[in-house]
């Protein structure tokens, strides 16, 4: 498979859905339930199995061959994932700020490596603080969806504030990165003034859930298929289908007992807090790969 052809193809088609998405914005808004219920299936049909080929790279980086190994694999991974839940039950609004500063270190991945690390910055921070240029009260609504009725609303509020504030100085800055990066990648340009007008003027949901899963899962997919090399992607299909269906189950088991909280919460909490416990051991595997150049 030629990486940078693929890669191409695969920020082409991100950014014509992106316009899609944007022309959309000129028709009748669906309701908070539906555009929900949107993200959660897509979210969980084809962003989280980009994480399932994780197998690969414990393979590839750790040997893991035989019972004990594997066994002692998932149990590390399991047990990260279990941490970050207990994380988010007894310190919610301290778990979103870990959680936001974990992502922008994460999908600042996505770009080409001759992307500028500045360029990398503020695009892994671009899907986080954009959104609050115009739709600042919908995500802090998010917000406390995700922590609960619990939460400490000053403290969350801080939070919100912040992210607020700096999304103007974000949007001139990476703009600014965008045709920077001009000179390397016309494609790279592309993608990111795409995710620009995506991030600041879709519905927040609707923006990260197109951005998760047409950018950062596609590309991750992309370039995992390319290190593991031939023979991939029978994995991948395997694995994605075990990872849907385990993400289906622990998320049923998740919605009927907690059967008190309103849908539209629960809904929020089980996909935003699973994805904040896959992405801690995940990273663990797949920060070490993309730090070497994906070789």
């Amino acid at each position: 498979m030629n990486l940078d052809r693929a890669l191409l193809r695969q920020g082409v088609v991100f950014c014509a859905i992106t316009v899609l998405v944007l022309l959309s914005a000129f028709l009748p808004r669906a309701s908070a339930q539906t555009e929900l219920f949107v993200a959660v299936v897509l979210i969980a049909l084809l962003g989280v199995p980009h994480g399932a080929l994780d197998s690969l790279f414990g393979t590839r980086l750790y040997g893991l061959h035989g019972a004990t190994r594997w066994s002692l694999f998932v149990v590390a991974y399991v047990g990260l994932a279990a941490l970050v839940i207990a994380f988010w039950w007894w310190l919610p609004v301290t778990f979103l700020a870990a959680f936001l500063i974990v992502s922008v270190l994460h999908f600042s991945g996505d770009l080409r490596p001759t992307s500028h690390w500045i360029s990398r910055f503020f695009y892994g921070g671009a899907i986080i603080v954009l959104p609050h240029f115009w739709h600042a009260d919908e995500v802090l609504r998010l917000f406390q969806f995700l922590l609960g009725s619990d939460t400490n609303d000053a403290s969350l509020r801080q939070i919100s504030n912040g992210l607020t504030s700096a999304a103007t100085p974000w949007l001139f800055a990476f703009v600014a990165c965008a045709l920077f990066e001009a000179r390397r990648s016309a494609m790279t340009t592309m993608e990111m003034l795409a995710l620009t007008a995506l991030a600041v003027i879709a519905p927040p949901l609707i923006a990260f859930t197109l951005f998760f899963c047409a950018m950062h899962g596609a590309r991750h997919v992309i370039r995992t298929l390319h290190y593991a090399g031939e023979g991939a992607t029978k994995t991948l299909w395997i694995s994605a289908g075990l990872a849907v269906k385990a993400v289906l189950t622990v998320g049923l088991v998740a919605f009927f007992y907690f059967e008190n909280t309103p849908v539209d919460t629960r809904l929020l909490q089980i996909i935003f807090v699973g994805l904040a416990a896959l992405t801690v051991p995940h990273m663990a595997l797949v920060e070490r790969v993309r730090f070497s150049g994906w070789k």
